[in-house]
């Protein structure tokens, strides 16, 4: 076989296997963020199909908010979430990156960018 034709497979060989590689995000994780001054735990079901990511976050008192636009490419995560609260909407915005059992993200809200966080995957 010659060195070009050998190349050619193996790089075609990489690019069918890169979706394999993408990370899986199926279940639930764990964050502890601040809120309202006091810590907090929320948590992020999550449900993978394909690159589409669906499920909801719940929050320190039990409420949960379905996320939208949810989207997986390689090892980065990203969705949208609309709480509502007295008539009102406000939407917040994820971007994370995925390392194992743990998720790195970055957040926007109304108000503009909140602080980041790491969620880890519950066992």
């Amino acid at each position: 076989m010659t060195i070009s034709r050998t190349l050619f497979l193996s790089a075609l060989f990489g690019l069918l296997t890169l979706p394999a590689l993408a990370a899986d995000v199926t279940g639930k994780w764990v964050s502890q963020q601040m809120r309202e001054g006091r810590a907090a735990t929320i948590s992020y079901d999550l449900k993978q199909s394909g690159d589409t990511v669906t499920g909801a976050v719940i929050n320190q008192r039990g409420m949960a908010s379905a996320i939208s636009e949810g989207k997986v490419k390689g090892n980065q995560i990203s969705f949208a979430m609309v709480r509502k609260a007295e008539d009102k909407e406000y939407r917040f915005e994820f971007k994370g990156v995925i390392e194992g059992d743990e998720i790195k993200f970055e957040q926007s809200g109304p108000n503009g960018k909140m602080p980041d966080f790491t969620a880890k995957r519950a066992k």
